[in-house]
């Protein structure tokens, strides 16, 4: 049996299709199965699933945690995007650690479909820092804010994105993700992490 302290927070269902075809029924379901006191569910861009699995969790007794894995403007806003070319777009995972943050974070997610929607809902770190209260930041894993420049062995870049990530949500709210897969350019970011 699982050690029951562990948390996942980096959850997808099926309404991040790409990534997962884990229904909310069978993803609580197993948690419940494995004795977890609590679990996140970090859909890509949506919270279509939230108030399912928020009713699911309390059904099972698991605490549900409620995230987002959101696409961010790194070098530009959505106002003034630079050239499609030049735009990156890394990802970002915020969970809501009380109801303010989780009203913000639907704020961010609204934003993201109605004011950058391109070929996927984006937001930018101006409503970033509008909406930053009573989240908590997972820096994402390999296409997060951080990876997608230590891939490319630019490491002040990533501190540059670090340091302003901290100056939005606090250095008490950032958490460093790290993901392992066995795979190379995984094992490249975590040495420049």
């Amino acid at each position: 049996m699982p050690d029951s302290k562990f948390v996942h927070l980096h959850v997808h269902s099926s309404y991040s299709l790409q990534d997962s075809a884990c229904s909310i029924k069978a993803l609580v379901h197993k948690a419940a199965e494995q004795n977890f006191k609590a679990l996140a569910l970090t859909d890509h861009a949506n919270l279509f699933g939230a108030i399912d699995f928020f009713t699911k969790c309390k059904d099972q007794d698991i605490k549900p945690i409620l995230g987002c894995e959101l696409y961010v403007v790194m070098n530009g806003t959505i106002a003034n995007p630079p050239p499609p070319q030049q735009e990156r777009i890394g990802e970002l995972l915020l969970l809501a650690k009380n109801n303010e943050g989780y009203g913000n974070l639907r704020q961010l997610v609204t934003a993201g479909y109605l004011d950058g929607l391109e070929d996927k809902p984006r937001i930018d770190k101006t409503i970033l820092n509008k909406f930053s209260s009573g989240l908590i930041v997972l820096t994402g894993g390999m296409n997060g804010m951080l990876s997608v420049y230590l891939k490319q062995d630019q490491a002040d870049l990533a501190r540059e994105e670090l340091r302003q990530l901290i100056d939005i949500y606090g250095k008490e709210a950032i958490y460093i993700e790290i993901q392992n897969h066995a795979d190379e350019e995984e094992a490249k970011v975590q040495t420049l992490l």
